[in-house]
């Protein structure tokens, strides 16, 4: 049974959330295109993601991305669950 997030408060496995994740050394252009729902930032020798994704299934897709293109992972902080964050996930974005 899926359940809808009331508020920015409860984290669900299936619903929409925003995330920030940070990882150790830098993207380039190319890599950095394949994340186009995500904001970028690169903070000295970091870069830090801000997206929102469909469910944690995504999140875990994601997560394998930067893994495998050799990005050691720092931190992941979850920012909010609303369902308006499922506007933001274009359709095909997720890996």
């Amino acid at each position: 049974m899926l359940h809808a997030a009331a508020s920015s408060t409860r984290l669900d496995l299936c619903c929409p959330a925003r995330y920030r994740i940070t990882v150790q050394g830098r993207l380039d252009a190319d890599r950095a295109a394949w994340f186009s729902a995500t904001q970028l930032e690169t903070c000295g020798e970091h870069t830090v993601l801000t997206s929102a994704v469909a469910d944690q299934a995504a999140l875990h897709g994601v997560l394998a991305l930067l893994r495998d293109l050799g990005l050691p992972l720092i931190e992941v902080r979850w920012l909010a669950t609303h369902p308006a964050d499922s506007a933001l996930i274009p359709e095909g974005s997720q890996p």
